[in-house]
């Protein structure tokens, strides 16, 4: 089984990226074939330069920001990334959610998925994301990141 990065166009034509495993080309598009999206283009990829990939501040923050609204109206994580996933225009956060959504899939906790990206979520964030997860209110740490974040 191969690791693949694969490019989809949405309903108005954006690109959206994400990753998956899939024994082929042909059976990664047969798979991932939903929610109106047209397959563009599949290639092979090396897991650890994915993992190593930086997203800006900017985009860090609309994605804590959004991902503590989802959360807050008691939108389901999965769900939640699912959207998020769609919503972003940045290709490496895009490439980020859809690993985190392989690994929650997979039955990892958020905390696990975001321990795989240091160079994109910094230790403070993962660790109260961490201590959010056993605790409870995760909505309300992710409010806290935001406000850390836009100093």
């Amino acid at each position: 089984m191969g690791s693949y990065v694969y490019q989809l166009k949405d309903e108005r034509g954006r690109a959206i990226y994400g990753l998956a495993d899939a024994i082929n080309k042909a059976e990664l598009k047969r798979r991932i074939r939903h929610d109106n999206f047209y397959f563009i283009a599949a290639h092979p990829f090396n897991e650890q330069k994915i993992l190593r990939k930086k997203v800006n501040q900017e985009a860090l923050l609309v994605f804590t920001h959004r991902l503590a609204s989802l959360i807050d109206s008691g939108i389901p994580i999965m769900t939640a990334m699912h959207i998020l996933w769609r919503q972003t225009e940045d290709k490496n956060l895009q490439l980020v959610i859809s690993h985190m959504r392989n690994r929650l899939e997979q039955g990892s906790k958020i905390s696990e998925a975001l321990d795989d990206f240091p160079a994109v979520f910094p230790s403070l964030y993962r660790a109260m994301v961490g201590i959010a997860e056993k605790t409870g209110g995760l909505a309300v740490v992710l409010r806290q990141l935001v406000a850390h974040l836009e100093y």
